[in-house]
């Protein structure tokens, strides 16, 4: 058996054929190099160009490198120009970012979603601008062109992207005001903020989760100490009506004590809404008060942490606008306010011990343009005041500047002509008067001091002490259901209790008050001083259907005036002061007046003033009326004496006729019942007296002054000091002429010795 034939020995590839797969690849080689090498290129400039066209403002992409089989994309030196402002282009671009790196998730981007796995900004540099109408005007968003118009396609064609993760590391942003002048602008520096499961599908943003830990910003001139910011918010997205958690917490690095804020609770985005709390702890309100330049407030302040527990709802609604309510508790510690901007004097301080407000209620509405839609609400079910201590100065420039809302001394406020013209020319928005209930307000252990340089001299005055309880305070009715109020300055002691408001009095009792102090007002207007008394004070006030009735009685205790004034009084009241006030006062040395006031609906039957003078003068001519009808005297109307009339002698004798007592009795009888009063003795002579050279006149005169003196002492026990000797001598029929007369001051603090007149 013959062996089988052998298999054909294998034929080899020609070396042409293998030169021509050599070929080949070398020419897809080259091909992918060429396209690698222009790729960065021609993604730049279409980033570039589709940036710009999208923006509006210049895109810059100098450099671009690409992984395309990792799916990696960096860009280096990324600009974005921020839009001209009134023809100007600003120094600086809007935006700068140092890198940006991405990379893509081939997998879901080939199934349809473009994705992004990872994107990461470092040393973003953003400048912002807000204009003068409140807008940032960065961008040009959605303008391009004049005449442009948006396409169908690019209407009927929203993005669709996905970004697992997008970190942003060493943000510097910076917001100018651009109507506020070479003032500092606000800056913001964030070393790493991170957001997982960014989302845009269908117009909609959507976020699985943002986390911020102990991310520390630089708000100056907000805080000059840096902020630690702790926060993180779930499930968020910009779809309608969808709400999400937040939770953030702001804390003072260098605060001593510790400082915080915390923000908790369920936002929505479209339309804006929250409902959740607010809380603070030793939040410092210095820096918050130079930060928003409220002059002269910024300057003034001086301490003050704010504490807060607040429940917050804001809603939103296209058309009828935004509504703001709140309630909880409110307390700012150790405020202290005070204006130091002249060294010579303080002219205003405010501070406390603590300020706590239980806010039941506050509501704020504004409509779809911003503008207030309705008075704010504000009901508190308690305010307290611990240890106030207010300082206030009349004829303060600063303080009436403050008040003004500028400089007290400022003449034109703008332009006359033109745009300025205009702009002075347009009605002032009509403010709405806020809504305010108390339900209950205290005011423990108060301290006030009032100055007054618009008098001269200058007038002071302080209360050491002031408690104050009320209850159900309506401010815009002047109603209050219960008042109990009290004020000690020195002796004196203010009470206020009762109500305010129709079928409500008040019941005001005033005592022992020094009315020494008010010296700087008495001797200015009316030429007088106290150099001593004491002013207590009964008045009860009613109000019933709008009309209000007051009865009040004042009591001096102890008053004594001197000055020089004499003109303006006897003008008004036909006598001296010191004379009306002899009449005034009863047998203890004190002096009365009751002060009626009515008033219907806002007018005043008489001006305050008004009143008080004629209650004066009713008090004087009743104070006349009884004893110099007894007296059978008339009061002299611009005399110096409130009445005149005769003793008469025996001529040539220094003894009485025998009517001289039953004349001294009524006398003797005004004397007792008006301490306050003196009566004036001068003895006169007549023909019959003489003259021949036994008789010496003058002397004569002065022993019928002197034995009606001795009469009064001894036989009416009239005191020495209510009785002056007037050393002149009258001439008429022989007897003693006697007048009243104000006590003499010295005299009647001397004690016994007679009083006498030059």
């Amino acid at each position: 058996m013959s062996p089988p034939p052998s298999p054909p020995a294998p034929t080899n590839a020609t070396p042409e054929r293998n030169r021509a797969a050599l070929r080949l690849a070398l020419a897809v080689a080259l091909l992918l190099l060429l396209v690698r090498a222009a790729l960065p290129t021609l993604v730049a400039r279409a980033i570039e160009r589709e940036g710009s066209a999208a923006l509006g403002v210049a895109v810059r992409v100098p450099n671009v490198d690409l992984a395309l089989w990792r799916g990696m994309l960096r860009l280096d030196d990324v600009r974005i120009a921020a839009a001209p402002v009134d023809g100007r282009t600003p120094a600086e671009d809007l935006l700068h970012l140092a890198h940006v790196q991405a990379r893509v998730s081939w997998p879901a981007t080939l199934a349809g979603t473009p994705t992004l796995a990872r994107l990461r900004l470092e040393s973003p540099t953003l400048r912002l601008r807000r204009l003068a109408d409140g807008s940032l005007d960065a961008l040009q968003l959605g303008r391009g062109e004049p005449g442009s118009e948006t396409s169908e396609a690019q209407k009927a064609t929203p993005l669709a992207a996905r970004i697992e993760s997008f970190v942003i590391v060493g943000l510097d942003a910076e917001l100018r005001d651009e109507g506020a002048g070479d003032a500092r602008p606000l800056r913001l520096a964030i070393e790493s903020l991170e957001f997982t499961g960014a989302q845009v599908a269908e117009g909609q943003i959507v976020l699985a989760a943002i986390e911020l830990d102990e991310a520390r910003i630089d708000l100056a001139p907000l805080a000059p100490a840096g902020l630690v910011i702790d926060g993180r918010a779930g499930d968020v997205s910009t779809a309608p009506d969808h709400a999400f958690a937040v939770e953030f917490r702001v804390a003072l690095s260098e605060a001593k004590p510790p400082a915080m804020a915390a923000l908790a609770g369920d936002l929505t985005l479209a339309p804006l809404a929250f409902a959740g709390r607010l809380e603070t702890r030793d939040l410092p309100l210095a820096p918050l008060v130079e930060a928003a330049g409220t002059a002269p407030w910024n300057d003034w302040l001086r301490t003050g942490d704010l504490d807060t527990a607040l429940s917050l709802r804001l809603s939103s609604d296209e058309a009828a606008g935004r509504v703001l309510s709140l309630n909880g508790r409110i307390a700012v510690d150790d405020l202290r306010v005070e204006d130091r901007a002249h060294d010579e004097a303080e002219e205003f301080a405010l501070g406390w011990k603590q300020l706590e407000l239980d806010l039941r209620e506050a509501r704020f509405e504004v409509d779809a343009t911003g503008a207030v839609r309705e008075p704010p609400h504000l009901r508190f079910a308690g305010i307290t005041f611990h240890e106030p201590d207010l300082l206030v100065t009349r004829g303060s420039a600063t303080l009436d500047a403050a008040a003004h809302g500028g400089d007290a001394t400022s003449g034109d406020t703008g332009d006359t002509e033109g745009e300025g013209a205009e702009e002075n020319a347009r009605p002032a928005p009509t403010a709405l008067s806020p809504q305010i209930r108390v339900d209950y307000l205290e005011i423990a252990k108060g301290h006030l001091s009032f100055v007054d340089r618009t008098t001269k001299p200058h007038f002071e005055e302080h209360f050491e002490e002031i408690e104050l309880e009320a209850t159900r305070i309506v401010p815009e009715k002047q109603t209050v259901s219960k008042l109990d109020l009290r004020l000690v300055r020195g002796d004196g002691v203010l009470e206020v209790q009762g109500g305010l408001g129709d079928g409500r009095s008040l019941e005001i009792t005033l005592s022992d008050l020094d009315i020494t102090p008010f010296n700087a007002y008495t001797l200015s207007r009316a030429g007088y001083v106290f150099e001593r008394g004491k002013l207590s004070l009964a008045s009860k006030v009613e109000q019933n259907a709008g009309e209000l009735r007051a009865q009040t009685r004042m009591t001096f205790d102890d008053l004594a005036v001197e000055g020089t004034g004499r003109g303006v009084f006897e003008r008004q009241f036909g006598m001296p002061l010191p004379m009306a006030l002899a009449l005034l006062r009863d047998p203890k040395g004190r002096i009365t007046l009751d002060v009626p006031l009515q008033r219907h609906g806002k007018e005043t039957e008489l001006g305050l003033g008004r009143v008080a003078l004629n209650a004066l003068r009713t008090a004087i001519v009743g104070a006349l009326a009884s004893p110099l009808k007894i007296v059978g005297a008339v009061v002299a109307g611009h005399a110096a004496h409130a009445s005149e009339a005769l003793i008469e002698f025996h001529a040539r004798h220094a003894r009485p006729s025998s009517g001289a007592n039953e004349t001294l009795r009524p006398i003797v009888e005004l004397l007792k019942r008006r301490p306050g009063l003196a009566v004036s003795l001068r003895g006169q002579v007549g023909p019959r007296d003489g003259p021949d050279e036994r008789t010496d006149l003058d002397t004569l005169a002065r022993e019928r002054a002197e034995r009606i003196r001795a009469l009064l002492v001894e036989t009416h026990e009239v005191k020495a000091d209510q009785i002056v000797i007037d050393h002149q001598v009258s001439i008429g029929r022989p007897g003693v002429k006697w007048a009243l007369v104000a006590r003499p001051v010295m005299a009647a603090a001397a004690g016994d010795s007679p009083a006498t007149t030059p």
